[in-house]
């Protein structure tokens, strides 16, 4: 029977309290995804990527720069409708 996988979001008020989270979940992070929210990433780059890479071998996935500019568009440009 294959482990089950689960995902757990990193999105909390500090990169500290983040990684303290990863490192308590190493013992699992050959079965964990860990996604970093848009807060996390914006505020410790990829720097904090690689930290959380050294602690285990989590699966990551975070939005990237260039889709957190496409959302901005998008929101920008519906501004813009909504005044026609």
């Amino acid at each position: 029977m294959k482990a089950p996988k689960l995902c757990v979001a990193l999105d909390l008020p500090t990169k500290e309290s983040n990684l303290t989270l990863a490192q308590s979940l190493k013992i699992h992070s050959k079965n964990l995804w860990l996604k970093v929210g848009l807060r996390s990433f914006v505020r410790d780059g990829k720097e904090f990527l690689k930290e959380l890479r050294n602690i285990g071998d989590f699966k990551l996935f975070w939005i990237s720069s260039c889709m957190i500019f496409q959302i901005l568009c998008l929101i920008r440009s519906m501004r813009f409708t909504n005044l026609a």
